[in-house]
């Protein structure tokens, strides 16, 4: 899966990430009538494509920029609400800032949800999970809405060392988190959102745990933290190298690996595969792609955790992370085999 928009970071130093999922993942849908947008109010014609981001009022948009219009009071409210609550010993904006990706870990597999009924008769969905670094717990928080379990918009998201802050955020209804499965029997998109019954309350619900271990791909993603150069690539012209992608996993110049989690060899590799492109000498045209995967179960399938290029050349050099492994023709198969599967989560 590529870049969501739904995952883009919005320029400002708040928690927030008020923007809209991407056409993709906000389910745009062919109505057989003309409607309107909620947000603009817009004509919607027969044969155009909608955005939709809950059910519960089937609430529809002409583009994402409406979504976020509708919405941005209460994100903004939210947003008060939460420095309000902020107690002055709370993580440092940098400290939370280097954590934040976790959000997203957060969004696919919480240790627990609360949903709550708006005035405006839909829902609103509280994922909370627990993580621990260097024996210390914290937590990330997001609010966001669901359709068709799935998060589709996401309000709030912050990252805290506070359990009465957490507390904070603990209303509504506490339901249960149910993975769908997919055809194959495995775990496949959206969750299945159960109420819990006061017997469950009673005996603790299974869903109360820690996050997964922190990792070394987590920790390197922490240490690489702002890093990268202003003056490097900006991420809207990531599109113009895509074509890059499938030559740098396929032909990779360079793979480097490690265990995702430290010291426990058996646990799915971390690789780096990077390319250069362009010539030495050609300094205007010269960049890099890289590429951070993870094993899966399946032997032909790796995760893509990140894909970007850059010129610089002493990021790169700090993506020579753990272990050289040899590059050979038979190695460049097997990637490029698995490549067509690749699932890439930002």
């Amino acid at each position: 899966m590529k870049r969501s928009t739904a995952r883009k970071r919005a320029d400002r130093s708040s928690p927030q990430e008020g923007v809209a999922p991407a056409a993709g993942e906000a389910r745009p849908h062919l109505r057989s009538v003309p409607d309107r947008c909620a947000a603009c109010s817009r004509d919607l014609k027969e044969d155009q494509t909608i955005l939709f981001v809950e059910e519960e009022n089937g609430r529809i948009f002409c583009s994402e920029d409406c979504i976020v219009s509708l919405y941005a009071p209460e994100i903004e409210t939210l947003e008060r609400e939460y420095f309000r609550k902020l107690p002055a010993d709370e993580m440092s904006a940098k400290e939370r800032e280097a954590l934040s990706h976790l959000r997203w870990k957060t969004l696919e597999k919480p240790g627990e949800v609360w949903r709550n009924k708006t005035a405006t008769a839909d829902f609103r969905y509280t994922f909370v999970a627990e993580y621990e670094k260097d024996g210390e717990p914290f937590w990330s928080v997001a609010l966001c809405l669901c359709l068709r379990g799935e998060p589709s918009f996401l309000f709030l998201a912050f990252i805290t060392r506070s359990p009465e802050m957490v507390d904070a955020y603990r209303s509504g209804e506490r339901v249960e988190a149910v993975r769908n499965e997919s055809d194959d029997g495995g775990e496949g998109k959206g969750f299945t959102f159960l109420a819990e019954s006061p017997e469950a309350r009673e005996e603790g619900n299974p869903t109360d745990r820690l996050g997964a271990p922190w990792t070394q791909y987590e920790t390197f993603q922490a240490d690489v933290f702002g890093a990268r150069k202003k003056s490097d690539i900006p991420e809207k012209d990531y599109q113009q190298y895509e074509t890059c992608f499938e030559g740098t996993l396929s032909e990779p110049g360079e793979v480097w690996s490690y265990p995702s989690v430290e010291g426990d060899d058996s646990s799915p590799r971390i690789f780096h595969f990077i390319r250069q492109y362009g010539k030495p000498k050609a300094k205007a045209k010269l960049h890099w792609y890289v590429i951070v995967a993870r094993q899966t179960p399946q032997p032909d399938q790796l995760e893509v955790l990140e894909a970007f290029p850059t010129k610089d050349a002493k990021l790169v050099g700090r993506y020579r992370h753990g272990v050289q492994e040899p590059v050979t023709g038979e190695e460049a198969s097997a990637s490029n085999a698995s490549s067509g599967q690749n699932r890439i989560v930002h």
